[in-house]
């Protein structure tokens, strides 16, 4: 059943992601243009995105201090079963993994810039090359800031209606959002091994139980500021959740996190036309935590000692790999070839394995990353002061 529900959910999420990407783009061009044209605006952009950019570094902290903190690669390391997948012998075939590139290559700092630049933006809106649509989006964005008179108005006009276009097509897609869940979450877990999520279920408890700590202390913060019941954040943000588990993909989520950003926790429109896209293309903080935590418990599991210069890279490494993220979990878990090559790790054994654990965390990752907007949302794009003034 789930091989015969596979091609159906590819289709829905390819046309799904045929219009956010679109989305994505018209709605970055339309908020840097509006930034650039409008002077006044440029120091609440620095500081909004400065806000999101010290998150993502707290996060890449605190995932690496819990790594050290929980330990739970030590273990793994002297377990049977993990040597004996470790080995070439008969036990390599419980690994249900397929990916398109070769494991053992690794992807530098150098590459990963070198793959922002594209020469054709329509390849990049179908590979889903998140970095390569910003560039574009922001030259273009950049040069229509400068246009004068009507063909500014023009512009302008254009990109807003193919903004609401894109919006409505999106949603009718998402009236068979339901089925389609079913169809994606189907095939994901075809490729899980039982095997490896023994040996890794203390690490992955410790990471899921990290996420949720962090979501249950955040939430007070947020309730706080936008002077709403603490459980009622959960309901408000109950589709975005779902989305955002069932796709594991940001980009998809974003046209429902900004409906409820509008008409659950009441921000102003134009505030998050211009300000969400730019914060949901450039941060995953997810995929940040995730690498981060993930990194140094390989480092543990391999017994590579790390030293105060490893750690300092390993941040670097992560929120550049954090950026690079797209929307499928697979293809992200390939990115840690990039954060492990500078410590020696063999990458191609542990990127293999969290292949496989990879059904069980996408969920949690990307409902976190949504979640992670919502708390820099709520500091940096919500009136506090309004906000009092109408519950009084």
């Amino acid at each position: 059943m789930a091989h015969a529900l596979e091609k159906p959910g590819d289709m829905y999420m390819s046309l799904l992601q045929m219009c956010v990407m679109p989305l994505l783009m018209v709605s970055m061009i339309n908020a840097i243009s509006h930034v650039v044209s409008a002077r006044s605006r440029e120091n609440t952009t620095v500081r909004f995105l400065c806000q999101y950019l010290s998150m993502t570094l707290v996060l890449v902290l605190l995932s690496i201090l819990l790594a050290e903190i929980f330990r739970t690669g030590y273990p793994i390391s002297d377990n049977a079963e993990f040597l004996r997948l470790g080995s070439s012998g008969e036990n390599v075939h419980t690994l249900l993994v397929s990916v398109d590139d070769q494991l053992d290559r690794t992807q530098s700092l150098i590459d990963l810039i070198r793959s922002i630049f594209t020469s054709n933006i329509f390849d990049s809106l179908q590979g889903a090359l998140i970095l390569q649509v910003i560039l574009f989006s922001a030259l273009v964005g950049s040069a229509a800031g400068f246009l004068n008179g009507r063909q500014k108005e023009s512009f302008s006009t254009f990109i807003a209606s193919c903004n609401t276009i894109f919006k409505m097509l999106i949603g009718w897609i998402t009236n068979f959002l339901p089925i389609g869940i079913i169809c994606m979450f189907s095939i994901k877990f075809l490729n899980f091994s039982s095997v490896v999520f023994e040996i890794f279920f203390s690490s992955i408890l410790c990471l899921i139980s990290s996420i949720f700590v962090i979501v249950l202390v955040l939430n007070i913060f947020i309730a706080q500021r936008l002077q709403i019941k603490y459980f009622s954040i959960f309901s408000k943000m109950r589709n975005v959740m779902t989305i955002s588990a069932s796709t594991g993909s940001p980009i998809a989520t974003m046209p429902t996190y900004m409906k409820a950003l509008v008409k659950e926790f009441e921000f102003n429109q134009n505030k998050v036309d211009l300000y969400i896209p730019l914060s949901i293309a450039l941060f995953r903080s997810g995929n940040v935590f995730y690498f981060g935590y993930v990194s140094v418990l390989i480092a543990q599991i391999f017994a590579i000692p790390l030293g105060f210069y490893d750690y300092i890279n390993l941040m670097i490494l992560v929120c550049f790999a954090g950026f690079a993220s797209v929307s499928s979990g697979i293809i992200n878990v390939g990115l840690l070839a990039m954060i492990l090559s500078p410590i020696s790790v063999p990458s191609s054994l542990a990127i293999t394995l969290f292949m496989a654990l990879d059904p069980i965390i996408d969920p949690f990752r990307a409902a976190f990353t949504m979640y992670m907007h919502l708390f820099c949302a709520a500091f940096s794009l919500a009136d506090k002061k309004n906000k009092i003034e109408k519950v009084v």
